[in-house]
């Protein structure tokens, strides 16, 4: 773990609405650790590691794709995160404090991806309001997980290079190859 090249945990994050047995949403993440977020979200798989991933069903009752889309996206931050700790943790030693295992995890970089274009923009705009309540409330805990001083970025990226897309919908096996 000492001489392991990683900055960024990249994190892919995808819903399918009421697509599920039950009219239920499916969520799905992938995280990845990496030396060059960049090029791993462009398909350059080579240089990641895929460390955790996860399909599974929305825990919450949701009423529009948005708010899924919202839970999805909390629980992939979530989960990247804490894996950014771990290994961060991993990597400084028994002798590290924990205010020093924080600070330093703080400075590697996590991006969460989406492909949900309206999620991206309401996250980072204040624009537009939704009679949701409980939508309003993930929305303001996202934007405070992304603020740009905590190490923890929202990035929309093209449905077609969603990798996470595998885990959430019915798909063959030639294009979940080609994902």
């Amino acid at each position: 773990i000492r001489n392991c090249d990683w900055s960024s945990d990249v994190c892919s994050s995808d819903l399918s609405f009421a697509s599920a047995e039950g009219e239920k949403s499916q969520h799905g993440e992938l995280v990845f650790v990496t030396h060059d977020p960049e090029k791993l979200m462009t398909g350059h798989f080579g240089l990641g590691h895929l460390v955790s991933f996860k399909s599974g069903t929305v825990k919450r009752v949701v009423r529009s794709t948005l708010a899924a889309e919202a839970y999805s996206v909390s629980e992939a931050a979530e989960q990247a995160e804490w894996i950014r700790h771990v290994l961060t943790e991993l990597h400084s030693g028994p002798r590290a404090s924990l205010k020093e295992v924080e600070a330093t995890a703080c400075s590697r970089r996590v991006v969460v991806c989406t492909d949900s274009h309206s999620l991206a923009d309401t996250v980072h705009s204040d624009a537009g309001t939704t009679s949701d309540k409980r939508l309003r409330i993930v929305t303001a805990m996202l934007r405070q997980t992304f603020a740009p001083d905590g190490g923890v970025e929202l990035r929309w990226v093209n449905t077609q290079a969603m990798f996470a897309d595998a885990l959430t919908k019915v798909m063959t096996a030639l294009a979940a190859i080609a994902i």
